[in-house]
């Protein structure tokens, strides 16, 4: 229709309407908070990308991190005063692997991107400082509240790893004109197994299924899910 449809995501939005169905039947729902998997992300991306979208800077954008990062903290707390005893709180990939924003962002310098992945340094730089506050901010969380696990999902990580071994792969196939939601969009893979994203920003099934498995199992998440479900 020639408009736009901004989707309230953020996480002002979310939790009225996860009190809303608190709200329905309370003293069901306060046994079902304590025995659920909540989790909270992965929050921060698209602040830092509006901004970089916008015209303005790495240097402009990271100064919203210490805000971004007290909005996801104050989320976790406020789910764990309603009862909450499991959240899982994600923090951001890195920015400078996806195929778009190494397609908006193109430098022609070599020096801005990473030699062991090609993704763009600076972009990843934010993404890493973004990751490092929260887990500061995360650690004085789960000492306000011994009675709940607080664990860190770490997407940073697994996508850099998978941009490490996809160096040198080619083009970055990438059309801006071509993503989730846009008339004539990409479609979904043929075979997923075969793809990190599907339309340069979003992550296909088999790539989340690894990032998933290692906040389940191991190594990315820090206490693993299933560790601390096992207690």
């Amino acid at each position: 229709m020639g408009s736009q449809v901004q989707i309230q995501c953020t996480i002002t939005a979310q939790l009225p309407s996860a009190q809303f169905f608190r709200a329905v039947d309370q003293h069901a729902c306060k046994g079902d908070l304590s025995n659920s998997l909540f989790f909270v992300g992965e929050f921060g991306w698209n602040d830092y990308d509006s901004a970089l979208l916008a015209g303005r800077g790495v240097d402009e954008a990271r100064p919203h991190t210490p805000e971004v990062v007290r909005m996801i903290c104050a989320a976790t707390q406020k789910l764990i005063d309603d009862g909450a005893r499991t959240v899982v709180v994600s923090g951001v990939s890195p920015m400078g692997c996806t195929s778009g924003n190494l397609v908006l962002f193109a430098s022609s310098s070599a020096a801005d991107y990473e030699p062991d992945t090609g993704c763009l340094r600076s972009l990843n730089l934010l993404s890493m400082e973004h990751n490092r506050q929260l887990r500061q901010a995360l650690a004085q969380l789960v000492g306000r509240n011994p009675g709940a696990r607080i664990i860190y999902g770490d997407f940073y990580t697994p996508i850099a790893e998978l941009a490490a071994t996809l160096r040198g792969g080619g083009r970055y196939n990438f059309n801006v004109n071509a993503t989730c939601g846009m008339a004539g969009a990409s479609t979904a893979c043929e075979d997923p197994s075969a793809y990190v994203n599907w339309d340069g920003i979003y992550l296909t099934e088999a790539a989340y299924h690894h990032v998933a498995d290692g906040w389940l199992r191991g190594q990315y998440a820090h206490p693993p899910i299933l560790r601390s479900y096992s207690r």
